[in-house]
């Protein structure tokens, strides 16, 4: 997925960079900024290349001299959509919210058992999103399901 992201550049940095190790550090800022963190999109599992930048602009408005690029950089989301069926390992269950808990990093996945069957918990068990929740910035979604059984 192509993503557009802007990237400011103090001014004594300006002069220290040779043109082409730009893309070097404008990659590594992306990396620092947003990998490991939501986005509306899902989260970002890895900023793999810069594909563009722009000449760069200052801003004159705030006197600081910031260069301030605008990127295109490929990146890797991890995420699901609703209906998606996947399988995990259930971790807990909480008798208060009368859900398993399971953990499947970036994923928190809060599964739902529909059926008065016993679940065993050493196996994966396939699961249906029914919902989930992206904060941008964080670092996970959480997820709401049901377990899926075969009919």
């Amino acid at each position: 997925m192509k993503r557009n992201y802007q990237v400011i550049i103090e001014p004594y940095e300006v002069g220290s960079f040779k043109k082409q190790h730009y893309k070097q550090i404008f990659l590594q800022r992306l990396k620092e900024q947003h990998e490991g963190k939501c986005m509306p999109y899902g989260y970002v599992q890895s900023i793999d290349k810069i594909i563009s930048y722009s000449i760069g602009e200052v801003y004159d408005c705030d006197l600081s001299g910031r260069v301030v690029y605008d990127i295109v950089a490929k990146i890797t989301l991890k995420n699901y959509d609703i209906d998606d069926i996947v399988s995990i390992q259930l971790d807990s269950k909480n008798d208060g919210i009368g859900a398993y808990i399971a953990l499947d990093e970036p994923f928190i996945f809060f599964v739902f058992n529909k059926s008065d069957e016993k679940i065993d918990m050493s196996k994966p068990v396939d699961v249906v999103i029914k919902g989930k929740r992206i904060i941008s910035e964080e670092n996970v979604i959480h997820v709401v399901a049901e377990i899926v059984y075969d009919e």
